[in-house]
């Protein structure tokens, strides 16, 4: 784009900095937090991750914590359980990088995409709708589905574009998620802060309506193409 032509930079690496300036944005938002806790009194403030691996908070019997994830805090999860939770859902998400290949070709690519596109709807509808510590399973179909579809997609890339333009068009999505993350990520927050299963449903209305654009432009640029 034109910031990219502006600093000189390539198509890979322009993403790369909308990346990076994604995560200083967490890592802002992060300190900010801290600051706010500060103020209100509380000095004796830690974090898991930890800066050093070594530098562990230390945990007591007036310990007190607030997690970050804001759905199991909500449902009173307990902290030790939380890896626990969400292990299965992680774990979901690497198995369907590796079958990805096979589930396109078992259905077709055009049904593999449009059920890989579902999932994650389908997970985000559930959080929205149902106000139960089981809705976590929501967390699983989005793992899903971006395990099954990210192979599928990267591969039919890579098959119908000459090398020499292949880097460029495939940094093209992370650029787009980066630029889309930065912009919505604080919006989703305030919703989120008003009630957190409007949040859910915001996103599954927006990703929705993302993948059901871009899935129909693709159809009909392959159907041109055919003809």
């Amino acid at each position: 784009g034109r910031l990219a032509r502006l600093f000189k930079l390539e198509a890979g690496e322009a993403a790369a900095v909308f990346a990076g300036l994604g995560m200083f944005f967490l890592l802002f938002t992060g300190y900010a937090l801290l600051r706010l806790v500060r103020e209100l009194g509380i000095t004796e403030v830690a974090c898991l991750p930890a800066r050093e691996s070594r530098d562990l908070p230390p945990v007591g019997p007036k310990t007190r914590f607030l997690l970050a994830q804001p759905f199991l805090g909500e449902h009173g999860v307990p902290l030790a359980l939380y890896g626990v939770v969400d292990v299965p859902a992680r774990m979901l998400g690497a198995l369907a990088l590796v079958m990805s290949h096979r589930w396109g070709r078992g259905l077709g690519l055009a049904r593999a995409l449009a059920a890989a596109s579902a999932l994650p709807v389908l997970g985000l509808v559930l959080l929205a709708g149902v106000d139960h510590v089981g809705a976590f399973a929501g967390f699983a179909l989005l793992q899903l589905g971006g395990g099954l579809a990210l192979p599928l997609m990267s591969a039919y890339v890579n098959e119908r574009t000459d090398s020499s333009v292949r880097a460029t068009i495939l940094s093209v999505a992370p650029l787009g998620s980066s630029l889309t993350y930065v912009a919505v990520t604080p919006l989703l927050g305030i919703a989120g802060d008003a009630d957190l299963r409007l949040a859910f449903g915001l996103m599954a209305v927006g990703i929705g309506a993302s993948a059901l654009f871009a899935y129909t432009a693709w159809a009909k640029a392959q159907r041109v193409r055919v003809a």
